[in-house]
C-alpha cells in the first residue's frame, strides 16, 4: 500500500495512518509518502526560513505520568538535497504542543562544524535562541544515503541529543516536558528524507511514596515529580506526599532540593515547600515558598483534615530574596519543641509557633490550583539535640547542631534581659591564657547582618565575666568591651565601644573572635588581627564562653571553642609530666618514676571541642623507653584520652608494647583518679618499641571503636558522656618516654 498526499500535505492533514496504525499530523511539507515500512518527506519547495520545516508530529501523547522523562528515536536517511546526496536539514521534533510549538533538533550532512543545530518552534516559525546550540558532531555529521539514528532523551527541562548512540550535547529545553514528538525537514532546501522505527516511550519509574491530592507524581532519574496542574486553591488544597522515615523525638530538621518547573505564569511562578510535625498525610504544619512574589517569598500555615488553614500563619519575604524557578534551591526547617525554624537555602527567614505538637515526620507540597508541576530531591529528615551538653543562661532556645552549636536571644530587651550565654566547662592552671571561638552570625532583627555575638573571659562563673561583642550591623562601633556582674550588663569607664581595622564582620560568615589575657591586660583579635589593648577588672581567670545579647531577634552559631595557656612548650595543656616538649614535627612527654595507679598519667590535652556526639580522635605514637622491676627497655603505658571534660575527668585508652595478652587497656580518670576495665589482647598484636604506630579512636555515642594500625582491636562502652575533646596519655611509675605526632579530632 503507498499513500501519496502530493501537494495536499502543506496544509495541515491531521491522522494521517500507516499500515501498522501509526498517526502522524502533517504540516507545510511538499507531499509525505509510506511505502515499505518507511515515511518519505518532500521538503523541497519555498525558502527557509520563511517556510519553516515540513513537519510530521506522531498524533500519540505518552500518558501524563510519562511526559517528564522519555525518550524520541527515529532512523533517518538524507536522500538528497540542494547540494547532492550529503545537503540536508533533517532531524527531530519533541516536546510538541501540537504541529506548531515543540523544540527541535536538526543534522546537517553537509556540515562538519555545524553538524547539528537545536532550537524551537513557536506558532510555525522557527526561532534560534541565544542558548541554542550549532556545533560539530564528535564522530563527524551522518553521511546522505546511509541510515543512521537520531534519538533525544529528555529529562525535565533538560534534553540529551544522541546520534547513533553517542551522546553530542545537552541542551536545555524551551517547552515543559511533554511526551509527544515527530520527525522534522527544513523547506527551501529541496531536500528529501526517508524515516522508519520512530519510537516513543516513558523512561521513568513508579513513585513509592505515599501521596494524595496530585494531578501526578513521577520518579525520575535522580529526583521526583510532582504536579498539582489541576484544582482551585485553596479548595483542593495541596499536592503532598509522606516522606519517611518518621524518628521518636521532638528536635529534628526536615530538608529537601527543589525546583520549581513551571506554574500558571511559567517558571517563576509557583507555591512549593516542605511539611513537617506530620501527624499524617492530612494533618501537618508547612512552609511553601513563592518564586514569584518578592513581597511573600515564604507562608506558613498547618492542614487539618486535608484543609489549609493560615489562621496565625506568617508571610513575608526573604532576605536573599525569593528562589528562582527553572534552578535547584534547598531548604530546611529546624523544630524544637514548639517552635520552628524556616530557612531558605543557609538563610533564616522566620520563626515560628507550631500548630501541631512536635512529631519527626515530614514532606513535600505543592498548592494545587496554579497549574504547578515541581521536581524535590535529597529529602532527609534527621534529629538534632536539643540543648547543649554545657551550662547556658537566659537563651530562648539552645540547639546541638550539626558541626555547630546554636544560641537562640530571640526575646526579650537589651539591656535587661542581659546575655544569652554558655559557660564552657574548660579550665586552666595558669593565670596567662586565650580564649577563642568561631563565630555565625545567623540573623538579627534588621537581618543577617544585625547581631551582637562575642565571648566572656575570666569567667568567675555563669553570671560573672567580662565580655566582648561584635556587630556586623556597625562600623564605627564593630567591636564592644564590659563586664557582668551577677547577670547584668555593665559598661563603666574603661568599655570601649570602637571601629575594627578590618571591618566589622559579615553576617551569616564564619569568623573567629579571639582575646589574649596577659595580667592586668587584654588584647583583642578578629579573625587573627589585632584589634586593641584593654585593661581587665577582673582577676585572670582562665575560663569562658560565648555570649549573644537578648532583645535583638538575635540568632548565632559557634563552634570550635578554645581555651590555650600562653606561653607553653606545646601547644597542649600538660599536667602530671617531667617534662614537655616540641620536637621536629611531633612532641615528646616523659612520665615520672612514682608509683603506678597513685601516680595517674602525665597528660597532654589538646583543648579544643569540636560540636557533635559522633567524631574520630587519634595520632602517631613512638615507644621510646620505659622500665619495670623485671624488664629495663620496651617497657611502655601509651595511648589516647577522649570525652574530656578536662585534664582530670576523662575516657582513656592505652598499649602496652610489652605484654601480649593485655595489649590493651581501657578506662577512665575521675577527679585525678585512675579506674581500669579488663585488658585484652590486639589481633595484630602489641606494637613494637622503637616503632612508629597509629591509635585510632572512633566514638559515636556510648560506644567507642579502638584501632591499631587500622586494625579493629575491640569496641568499648565509654564511661564520659561523648564530648569531642580529648589528648594523649602516659602512665606514671615507669619511666616512660614517649613521641607523638599528626594528632588528630575530626568530627564522624
Amino acid at each position: 500500500m503507498q499513500l501519496v498526499l502530493g501537494l495536499l500535505a502543506l496544509s495541515c492533514a491531521a491522522g494521517l495512518q500507516s499500515a501498522e496504525g501509526a498517526k502522524y499530523d502533517v504540516l507545510s511539507c511538499h507531499s509525505f509518502n509510506l511505502a515499505n515500512n518507511q515515511y518519505e518527506q518532500y521538503a523541497d519547495h519555498g525558502s527557509w526560513p520563511a517556510s519553516g520545516f515540513c513537519r510530521a508530529i506522531r498524533s500519540q501523547t505518552l500518558p501524563v505520568g510519562a511526559h517528564y522523562s522519555y525518550e524520541a528515536s527515529v532512523s533517518l536517511y538524507n536522500v538528497r538535497g540542494r547540494g547532492g546526496v550529503n545537503f540536508g536539514h533533517l532531524g527531530l521534533a519533541y516536546n510538541a504542543l501540537d504541529a506548531n510549538n515543540f523544540d527541535f533538533v536538526y543534522f546537517r550532512p553537509h556540515s562538519s562544524g555545524g553538524c547539528f543545530q537545536t532550537g524551537y518552534v513557536i506558532n510555525g516559525i522557527p526561532t534560534f535562541p541565544a542558548d541554542s546550540v550549532s556545533s560539530a558532531c564528535p564522530s563527524g555529521p551522518p553521511r546522505g544515503g546511509a541510515w543512521f539514528q537520531a534519538k533525544v532523551l529528555v529529562q525535565g527541562t533538560k534534553a540529551r541529543i544522541f546520534l547513533d548512540n553517542k551522546l553530542i550535547r545537552e541542551v536545555s529545553t524551551h517547552y515543559r516536558p511533554y511526551g509527544r514528538a515527530g520527525v522534522i525537514v527544513a523547506n527551501g532546501y529541496k531536500n528529501v528524507i526517508y524515516f522508519k522505527n520512530f519510537e516513543i516511550k516513558g523512561i521513568s519509574k513508579s513513585y513509592p511514596f505515599p501521596a494524595r491530592s496530585c494531578m501526578a507524581t513521577h520518579t525520575l532519574p535522580g529526583y521526583y515529580l510532582l504536579d498539582a496542574d489541576h484544582g482551585t486553591w485553596p479548595r483542593s488544597g495541596f499536592c503532598r506526599t509522606l516522606l519517611k522515615p518518621a524518628l521518636p523525638g521532638s528536635s529534628y530538621r526536615v530538608s529537601a532540593k527543589f525546583l520549581n518547573l513551571i506554574g500558571r505564569d511559567g517558571v517563576n511562578f509557583g507555591h512549593l515547600g516542605l511539611m513537617f510535625n506530620a501527624k499524617d498525610i492530612n494533618n501537618f504544619d508547612f512552609v511553601y515558598f513563592r518564586p514569584h512574589s518578592a513581597g511573600g517569598c515564604y507562608q506558613t500555615g498547618y492542614v487539618v483534615n486535608g484543609v489549609p488553614n493560615l489562621s496565625g500563619a506568617f508571610s513575608g519575604p526573604c532576605s536573599g530574596g525569593p528562589p528562582l524557578g527553572g534552578k535547584w534551591f534547598s531548604a530546611h526547617v529546624d523544630v524544637i519543641g514548639t517552635r520552628g525554624k524556616i530557612f531558605l537555602g543557609k538563610i533564616l527567614v522566620a520563626t515560628i509557633t507550631t500548630h501541631f505538637p512536635a512529631k519527626v515526620q515530614g514532606g513535600v507540597i505543592v498548592a494545587n490550583g496554579y497549574k504547578n508541576v515541581i521536581y524535590f530531591k535529597e529529602y532527609k529528615i534527621k534529629k538534632l539535640s536539643d540543648g547543649l551538653p554545657f551550662p547556658s543562661r537566659s537563651c530562648r532556645a539552645t540547639l546541638r547542631g550539626p558541626g555547630y552549636y546554636e544560641l537562640d536571644a530571640a526575646h526579650g530587651t537589651w539591656p535587661a534581659s542581659g546575655f544569652c550565654r554558655v559557660l564552657m566547662p574548660k579550665s586552666l592552671h595558669t593565670k596567662e591564657y586565650s580564649v577563642s571561638v568561631d563565630l555565625y552570625n545567623v540573623n538579627g532583627w534588621k537581618g543577617v547582618n544585625s547581631g551582637h555575638l562575642g565571648l566572656m573571659y575570666n569567667a568567675k562563673d555563669i553570671d560573672n565575666f567580662e565580655f566582648v561583642y561584635f556587630r556586623p550591623h556597625w562600623v564605627a562601633g564593630c567591636y564592644q568591651t564590659g563586664y557582668v556582674k551577677n547577670g547584668v550588663p555593665v559598661f563603666d569607664n574603661l568599655a570601649v565601644n570602637r571601629p575594627c581595622v578590618n571591618g566589622p564582620p559579615k553576617g551569616q560568615t564564619w569568623f573567629t573572635a579571639k582575646v589574649s589575657v596577659e595580667g592586668a591586660s587584654v588584647k583583642i583579635y578578629r579573625d587573627n588581627v589585632y584589634l586593641s589593648s584593654v585593661p581587665t577588672r577582673f582577676t585572670p581567670t582562665p575560663k569562658g564562653g560565648v555570649i549573644v545579647a537578648n532583645g535583638y531577634q538575635n540568632v548565632i552559631y559557634y563552634r570550635d571553642f578554645r581555651l590555650r595557656p600562653l606561653n607553653q612548650p606545646i601547644p597542649f595543656l600538660t599536667t602530671q609530666c617531667i617534662s614537655a616538649a616540641q620536637k621536629g614535627s611531633g612532641y615528646t612527654l616523659h612520665g615520672t618514676n612514682g608509683a603506678w595507679p597513685g601516680s595517674g598519667f602525665c597528660r597532654a590535652l589538646y583543648d579544643e571541642v569540636i560540636a557533635g556526639s559522633g567524631y574520630t580522635i587519634s595520632a602517631d605514637f613512638y615507644n621510646v623507653r620505659g622500665r619495670s622491676s623485671s624488664q629495663s627497655s620496651g617497657v611502655g603505658h601509651l595511648g589516647i584520652m577522649f570525652n574530656a571534660k578536662d585534664l582530670n575527668n576523662f575516657d582513656f585508652i592505652y598499649f602496652r608494647p610489652h605484654w601480649v595478652n593485655g595489649c590493651v587497656q581501657p578506662g577512665y580518670v575521675q577527679t585525678n583518679v585512675v579506674h581500669t576495665t579488663s585488658t585484652f589482647p590486639c589481633s595484630n598484636g602489641p606494637p613494637a618499641t622503637g616503632t612508629w604506630f597509629n591509635i585510632k579512636v572512633v566514638v559515636a555515642g556510648s560506644q567507642a571503636r579502638v584501632y591499631r594500625d587500622g586494625v579493629l582491636v575491640r569496641t568499648i562502652s565509654a564511661h564520659f558522656s561523648a564530648l569531642a575533646s580529648g589528648g594523649v596519655v602516659v602512665a606514671n611509675g615507669y619511666d616512660n618516654v614517649i613521641e607523638f605526632k599528626n594528632f588528630n579530632v575530626v568530627k564522624n
